[in-house]
C-alpha cells in the first residue's frame, strides 16, 4: 500500500480547518481529524476510486463536512495537495498545484 503524505500547504489547510471548528464547537475539530483519518485509510486502499478533477488531481469529498481532499496518486505515495472547503473557488487549489509544483499538472 502507498503511504499518504500531506504537502505543507495541505497541512496548513488541515490545521486552519480544525482550529476553526474547535472555536465554534469544542471537539468538532477532533471529529474532522477522525473523519480525515478514515478517509486517508480509504485512499490508501482505493487510491483511484475518486474522480480526477484537474489533470492528475483527484478529489474525495468528506461527507459530513463540506470539505474535499485533493490528492495525486504517485507510484510510491499518495500526495495530498489541498484540503479545500466546498465554498471556495477551485482556481485557488488549482493555482497551488500549478505554481508550487508544475510537474503535478503535467498530463
Amino acid at each position: 500500500m502507498r503511504r499518504v503524505e500531506w504537502s505543507p500547504q495541505a497541512q496548513s489547510d488541515l490545521i486552519d480547518a480544525c482550529d476553526w471548528y474547535e472555536e465554534h464547537r469544542s471537539g468538532l475539530g477532533g471529529e474532522l481529524r477522525e473523519t480525515l483519518g478514515r478517509y486517508t485509510e480509504l485512499l490508501r486502499e482505493f487510491p483511484e476510486s475518486h474522480p480526477v478533477v484537474f489533470t492528475r488531481v483527484r478529489r474525495a469529498s468528506l461527507g459530513r463536512f463540506p470539505w474535499s481532499v485533493h490528492y495525486l496518486v504517485e507510484s510510491d505515495r499518495i500526495l495530498v495537495v489541498a484540503l479545500f472547503h466546498h465554498s471556495r473557488h477551485p482556481r485557488q487549489w488549482r493555482g497551488r498545484v500549478q505554481e508550487r509544483a508544475p510537474e503535478f499538472a503535467a498530463a
